[in-house]
């Protein structure tokens, strides 16, 4: 599952209008990024966190000296993970000075996700698959708008955070 999770980072450039077949998480690593997405164009400064929904339109454009961190979470991993289709997570925090506790909890998966990422690859996927969970639960939990599926009952998500 390893290959199911993509990192990229943007520096100092455009990316026109695009859409994904899965969840991207966008975090900011320096400067000043604005992205468009839907109706809003937010901005994101260092430690700013932002959630492109899939198939959601966007468009992203850096600032001078601006960086971002953008974490793809495959359609095949949101399935497996039994994510619904009509899932819409609302979240966007514009830099660390948003430190509610949910928002801070999903800085640290990120960061946990990416090192695990990088320096266990392919040797502990069990584990670098089980905080992927643990970020999907926390979004759905925490960030979620709109879902056939009423937050709070039993989905595949939860059960397979919770026994890893």
């Amino acid at each position: 599952m390893v290959d199911q999770i993509r990192f990229q980072v943007y520096q100092n450039q455009e990316q026109p209008f695009a859409f994904d077949q899965g969840l991207l998480l966008f975090f900011g690593l320096s400067g000043s990024s604005r992205i468009l997405h839907g109706t809003d164009e937010v901005e994101l400064g260092a430690a700013g966190i932002l959630v492109i929904n899939p198939f959601e339109l966007y468009r992203l454009h850096n600032e001078q000296g601006g960086s971002l961190l953008c974490m793809r979470i495959s359609r095949q991993f949101l399935q497996f993970a039994g994510w619904p289709d009509d899932l819409h997570c609302s979240c966007y925090a514009q830099s660390r000075e948003q430190d509610a506790p949910d928002y801070q909890q999903l800085r640290e998966l990120y960061a946990v996700v990416f090192q695990d990422f990088f320096q266990s690859g392919a040797a502990d996927t069990a584990a670098l698959n089980g905080r992927i969970l643990q970020m999907l639960s926390l979004l759905r939990r925490s960030f979620s708008v709109r879902s056939a599926v009423p937050v709070g009952q039993d989905t595949t998500i939860e059960r397979w955070s919770s026994t890893l």
